[in-house]
């Protein structure tokens, strides 16, 4: 159960939420954490998360990097607060990823990532 001016909301099971403050501004900040397998050993990954400020602000998050709300097409402001769980359960399905940047192949940890035929790394969230 998330609050969010003033109000008691309901969210999906599988996010989490904080309050937190960025600069002077409130802001509620929701998480989905998965866990992650590396040598036998499970780890928690945050690989979704939403910010929603006090003007209703949202900002979506995977793995920390912000994402181009036009490319997507979800909702960009928070206006009617009973619509989060419905925007928590779609963010949470999309598969999103505007690729990495240049990489090390050696590095790239092939359960969580894949190379396109135009040789772009994406996350496979």
């Amino acid at each position: 159960m998330a609050s969010y001016k003033d109000l008691s909301i309901t969210i999906p099971n599988s996010w989490g939420f904080t309050e937190l403050y960025r600069g002077t501004k409130r802001c509620l900040v929701l998480s989905h954490v998965r866990l992650m397998t590396n040598n036998d050993t499970d780890g928690p990954i945050v690989d979704k998360s939403v910010i929603i400020d006090v003007d209703g602000i949202i900002d979506y998050k995977i793995y920390g990097k912000s994402v181009d709300i036009h490319e997507i097409k979800i909702l960009q402001n928070m206006n009617d607060v009973t619509s989060l769980p419905v925007i928590l359960s779609k963010f949470e399905r999309m598969r999103v990823c505007q690729r990495v940047g240049p990489v090390e192949e050696c590095f790239i940890q092939r359960d969580i990532a894949y190379r396109t035929s135009s040789n772009d790394w994406h996350h496979r969230l």
